[in-house]
């Protein structure tokens, strides 16, 4: 077998005695091999040659070969003693047995015999006072192999299962994947929604949702902020006053910049009892005359013009010319040609 030199072996140690005639107690029992290659997996339907060693303690006392066929599975099935006379063992002694198992003349493990080969010892001695021709069968009974004669119905306990079992193998290796499984039967289709804070699910046609997972579950971290966006296009020009004034029956009238003219209503504007002058007053400064005891326009309106209180009343200035310069003189402002320059001590 030219691939054998890369296998690993699981040594699959289940013995079980070999019903035979009572005249001739059985001396052979099962032990299966399994073999694989380095991937793992079993070498299926090869051959190999099969060296079984028994050793007591060190020595070697009993050597078998066997030439098998690996099943689908890699599986080998041997009867040791079926070629060799396993009754040159002394199984009664007190030392330590073991098998070694060798592969196309490779070494690939030993491992102590337990009590189960000792299952042959014990038959011996149990039956060898019987009735010779009688045959035995043996059979697994409760926590016992045990065993009758063949048409009898009562059981003999023969030895504990318990007693059968070796110390646990390592683990072996991790199998290979499975291949896909069918559908299951359900074959019931679902749909999923989004039901206040949470991806539910439900079958088609019933009406009660399952919650799945919540939706919070699923947001991200918040990413920075996106750049600003263009500038959107100008708004249309709001309204606004562009005029006022209070015409001669004292009503306040509005002008807008669509150049509708509102009628504000009647207004009363009085200082110290007095009542504003006669007359549209549009674009028009007032002031208080004390000394009149009411309202008077401010005159002249001209452009530049402007307004200074002096103390006692509002008094205008008319409006200068060009490079003139404004001085105020005694408390009250007036044009002068002159710019004056004064530096000091």
């Amino acid at each position: 077998m030219n691939n054998l030199k890369r296998i690993t072996i699981l040594l699959a140690m289940t013995f079980f005695v070999v019903a035979g005639v009572l005249s001739q107690v059985p001396q052979s029992f099962k032990y299966q091999v399994i073999l694989r290659g380095d991937d793992g997996k079993p070498i299926a339907n090869d051959d190999a040659k099969i060296t079984i060693e028994i050793l007591e303690d060190s020595d070697v006392v009993f050597t078998e070969d066997h030439w098998e066929f690996t099943n689908d599975y890699g599986l080998i099935n041997i009867q040791i003693g079926s070629f060799e006379d396993l009754s040159v063992i002394d199984w009664s002694s007190t030392d330590d047995f073991f098998i070694r198992i060798s592969v196309d003349d490779v070494e690939y493990g030993t491992s102590q015999l337990l009590s189960v080969p000792y299952a042959l010892y014990a038959l011996e001695t149990a039956v060898e006072d019987g009735e010779d021709g009688r045959e035995i069968e043996l059979d697994v009974v409760g926590d016992y192999i045990q065993w009758r004669y063949v048409g009898e119905t009562e059981w003999n306990e023969l030895i504990p299962i318990e007693d059968l079992r070796g110390p646990q193998g390592d683990q072996g290796d991790q199998g290979n994947q499975g291949d896909q499984g069918d559908p299951g039967d359900d074959g019931r289709e679902v749909e999923l929604d989004v039901v206040g804070d949470y991806i539910q699910w439900r079958y088609v046609g019933e009406t009660d949702w399952n919650e799945l997972i919540a939706i919070e579950d699923l947001l991200g971290p918040a990413g920075p902020p996106g750049p600003d966006g263009d500038p959107g296009p100008p708004g249309d020009e709001g309204l606004h006053v562009v005029d006022a004034w209070i015409d001669g029956d004292n009503h306040l009238w509005i002008e807008l910049s669509n150049g509708d003219e509102i009628d504000a209503g009647e207004v009363s504007v009085t200082g110290d009892g007095g009542d504003i002058p006669d007359g549209d007053i549009h674009g028009e400064i007032l002031f208080w005359d004390d000394n009149a005891g009411e309202w008077v326009r401010a005159a002249p309106q001209n452009p530049g013009d402007f307004m200074y209180w002096s103390g006692t009343a509002w008094e205008v200035v008319e409006a200068g010319d060009d490079g003139q310069v404004m001085t105020f003189k005694d408390g009250r402002p007036q044009w002068d040609d002159t710019v004056r320059i004064s530096f000091g001590d």
